[in-house]
């Protein structure tokens, strides 16, 4: 990638094909996450009486399958960028989306990638709004472990909610803009666009630091590994003595 040029892209269309693919599936997740525990819940417990959307969608045995589908349309969604050649090198000087020379894509563009990006805030919001409800209601009868678990994933729904909306703006308004917006000196393009890259690196950790069984889980796999680890250490030692003595 550092050594291509306007005309050998190959690899940036490449990395630009992933890079917006991602992104769009990633703009998602905050949202599916509020949304699986709302009717974990608060819909499922009803299943017995009538089936509904959130449980056919959010059943545990169809958790998986959710999300490569919507992997997979997030990917689906965007071919029609590289297969115009509008994948490459952007404004940013980053792999992504390359400045467009068709308003048709460009306008396709923004109506996929933007308006995930805005539809995945709002519903973010609502289920948001509606565990908020849940909690108020149901705190004091509710288990008291699900209302912690249920707050500590309310923080980081909120976390993951705001924080793409500060650091990933940048990038939205330089990528819908490309037409229209000036030509920017490029250490202010990647100024602009680096914070971008901050979620993708945070969110696993804010996952572990916040959400008390992921947090609980991942203390019990460091635990596990270091015991392997000194197991390992003490067969590899007692085995060359037994070697040692042997000789």
């Amino acid at each position: 990638m550092w050594t291509g040029s306007p005309s050998n892209r190959f690899l940036c269309k490449i990395a630009g094909i992933f890079v917006l693919s991602t992104a769009t599936c990633s703009f998602g997740f905050p949202a599916m996450i509020a949304a699986d525990r709302f009717y974990k819940i608060s819909a499922l417990p009803q299943a017995n009486q009538r089936c509904s959307v959130g449980h056919a969608l959010f059943k545990d045995s169809r958790t998986i399958p959710v999300i490569a589908g919507w992997f997979f349309l997030s990917t689906i969604l965007n071919l029609p960028l590289p297969l115009n050649d509008a994948n490459g090198e952007d404004p940013a000087g980053f792999c992504g989306a390359k400045e467009f020379t068709s308003i048709g894509l460009m306008i396709y563009y923004e109506l996929t990638v933007i308006a995930s990006f805005a539809i995945s805030l709002i519903v973010t919001g609502i289920y948001y709004f509606r565990l908020a409800k849940w909690l108020r209601v149901n705190q004091s009868t509710s288990n008291r472990e699900a209302a912690k678990v249920t707050q500590s994933l309310m923080k980081f729904t909120k976390i993951a909610m705001l924080l793409p909306l500060f650091t990933a703006s940048p990038v939205v308004v330089l990528s819908a803009g490309q037409m229209i917006l000036p030509e920017l000196p490029m250490w202010l393009n990647r100024l602009l666009v680096a914070p971008y890259f901050i979620p993708p690196c945070a969110n696993p950790w804010l996952t572990v630091a916040l959400i008390k069984p992921i947090r609980k889980r991942y203390r019990e796999l460091i635990a596990c590994f270091r015991t392997n680890i000194v197991q390992e250490i003490d067969n590899r030692r007692w085995s060359n003595q037994t070697m040692t003595t042997t000789h």
